[in-house]
C-alpha cells in the first residue's frame, strides 16, 4: 500500500525483484520443513535432517526478516509494525538450541566423518 512518485513501491523493479527473493526464500525454508516433517512421520528422520531444518530456517528466516525490515525502510522496526516482533522472535528461535552456524557445522562434521 506504500507509494512513491505516486505509485505503489511494489511496481518498482528493485522492489519485485526483493520480493521474489524473499518469496524462494520462503518456499524454500517451507520445502525443508515439510520434507523434514515427513521423514519424521515416517520415523526415518536423523538428527542430521534435524539439524540440516533448524540451519537453513535460522538463514533462512533471518535473511527474510531483514530483506522485509529494509523493503520497508524505517517503519520496519517501530512498534505499530509487526515486520520488527517477528524478526526479533525469529533471531530468537535461530539462538534456541543452536544457531543456524552450529547445525551448519555439525552437519558437515557428520558429513567429514562419513555419517549418512
Amino acid at each position: 500500500t506504500r507509494k512513491q512518485f505516486g505509485a505503489p513501491i511494489a511496481t518498482f523493479q528493485t522492489i519485485s525483484h526483493r520480493l521474489a527473493d524473499m518469496k524462494i526464500a520462503y518456499v524454500k525454508a517451507r520445502s525443508c520443513l515439510l520434507y523434514t516433517t515427513a521423514l519424521m512421520d515416517a520415523g526415518r528422520a536423523g538428527v542430521q535432517d534435524v539439524s540440516i531444518l533448524k540451519g537453513q530456517i535460522g538463514t533462512l528466516g533471518r535473511d527474510l526478516g531483514e530483506a522485509a525490515i529494509q523493503t520497508h525502510g524505517g517503519v520496519g522496526m517501530t512498534d505499530e509494525v509487526s515486520i520488527g516482533h517477528f524478526h526479533k522472535r525469529i533471531l530468537t528461535i535461530n539462538a534456541l538450541f543452536g544457531d543456524s552456524e552450529y547445525h551448519f557445522r555439525a552437519v558437515g562434521k557428520s558429513l567429514a566423518t562419513g555419517g549418512a
